[in-house]
């Protein structure tokens, strides 16, 4: 979708949206505030990797799946606030492989 685009720096996912597909915002260098509308429920496979000024993400409590590498490589990534169901076993994967126990 907007894929290797480098001079997005925020994105506003309205609550039209209920899936950001796969590598939708792949290697997006720039991007660095991303708003979840309310309705997403699913964050796909690469979804924003490399990323690498993206800081915060608030993922709201729609989402019930997010998807291997969705946030690989984000190495600026320092604030994460996830839903409620984030004891289960993909957010707490999740959290280990950014090193957050």
């Amino acid at each position: 979708m907007f894929s290797g685009c480098m001079g997005l720096t925020m994105i506003t996912i309205p609550d039209s949206v209920t899936n950001i597909g796969e590598g939708a915002f792949y290697g997006c260098s720039g991007l660095t505030n991303v708003l979840i509308g309310n309705n997403v429920n699913t964050i796909g496979i690469t979804s924003f990797e490399d990323c690498g000024k993206l800081t915060t993400i608030v993922i709201p409590n729609s989402v019930t799946t997010i998807r291997d590498y969705a946030f690989a490589y984000c190495v600026g990534l320092t604030n994460m606030i996830f839903p409620k169901q984030c004891y289960q076993h993909w957010c707490q994967h999740f959290l280990r492989l950014h090193g957050v126990d």
